[in-house]
């Protein structure tokens, strides 16, 4: 049970290196290579393969420790929702993989480098809508009309 425990959480950590790796967009070239080949997901479905295989073992193992301690009794193993609930999440997985691997990729070894959202900003003094007043023109010294409704 404890190896199972731990397979799970293996499987937990991967998925969430992958996750976290989709979000940030990493801009190392190992990091990138790591996240266009899926290498996270690939590990996930590994740990979930090993765990369906070590359930499916030990309902084997358990049905022959009864029936041949008790020969005559009838033992039927089944599955509960945790099970199902893996190899769902393992399912997922291939999914997420498989739809990263078929991603295309630039073949450029250079990606182009993100635009800024605010070009040469140089802090708050940049966003000054009017300058100085040298000079008033005839349409600034003006007052407004009056308000007619």
């Amino acid at each position: 049970m404890r190896l199972l425990i731990l397979l799970c959480f293996m499987a937990m950590i991967s998925s969430l290196v992958g996750f976290f790796l989709d979000i940030v967009g990493p801009t190392k070239k190992i990091f990138k290579i790591i996240r266009r080949n899926s290498v996270p997901s690939i590990f996930t479905v590994v740990w979930v393969v090993v765990i369906v295989g070590i359930c499916y073992y030990v309902s084997i193992r358990l049905t022959t420790v009864v029936q041949n301690m008790n020969p005559e009794s009838e033992v039927q193993v089944s599955y509960e929702y945790g099970c199902y609930t893996i190899t769902a999440a393992g399912v997922v997985a291939v999914i997420a993989s498989a739809c990263n691997l078929f991603q295309p990729h630039s073949s450029s070894v250079q990606e182009i480098p993100r635009r800024r959202l605010v070009e040469d900003w140089e802090g708050p003094e940049s966003f000054v809508i009017s300058g100085p007043r040298l000079v008033d023109t005839p349409l600034e010294s003006l007052p407004p009309p009056p308000y007619s409704p």
